[in-house]
């Protein structure tokens, strides 16, 4: 990454936000990868609105990272920037039956905050035992626990994402 782009990120963000090759490792599910060449946290909408259009502007690959699931990254490392989407990204607002998450949150978060507010559909993603707890409860509910159906409410898809 050029010195100026490297200057303006630091006007933007909060000191200890910026790491330079950073190990990848640390922040993937399966612990393995090499390097990022800079690694940001953005903790809200508004750091993120101006770091993105500065790196488009420069050129800079980049990456958004949530929670590191379903993320391999090659030993070489990523020769670009990954924007860890933390603070405000890992909140999640439950109104009536819609669900809005952010994009650094555990799924097994989100099923059992839907749980607790009686959502069904997510139970595969919390773990048996939940499922099993909410059906012994309510045996009329329309709990899926082998998750070979996701339910009614939620319809998960599974990315693997390979940066190299």
């Amino acid at each position: 990454m050029n010195s100026q782009v490297l200057e303006k990120l630091h006007e933007i963000l909060p000191e200890g936000s910026i790491l330079l090759h950073e190990p990848m490792k640390k922040h993937t599910t399966f612990r393995i990868g090499g390097e990022a060449e800079v690694f940001l946290e953005i903790e809200d909408l508004a750091q993120l609105q101006q770091v993105l259009p500065l790196l488009i502007e420069a050129e800079e690959p980049y990456f958004l990272l949530g929670n590191g699931s379903n993320l391999l990254v090659s030993d070489t490392g990523y020769q670009g920037t990954i924007l860890h989407l933390s603070g405000e990204f890992t909140d999640v607002l439950i109104r009536d039956n819609l669900v809005t998450v952010g994009a650094g949150v555990l799924l097994s978060t989100v099923a059992r905050m839907a749980a607790e507010k009686g959502l069904t559909g997510l139970e595969f993603a919390a773990g048996q035992r939940l499922a099993r707890q909410r059906k012994a409860r309510n045996p009329d509910l329309d709990v899926h626990i082998d998750g070979s159906d996701h339910g009614t409410f939620f319809h998960m898809y599974s990315i693997l994402f390979i940066l190299q």
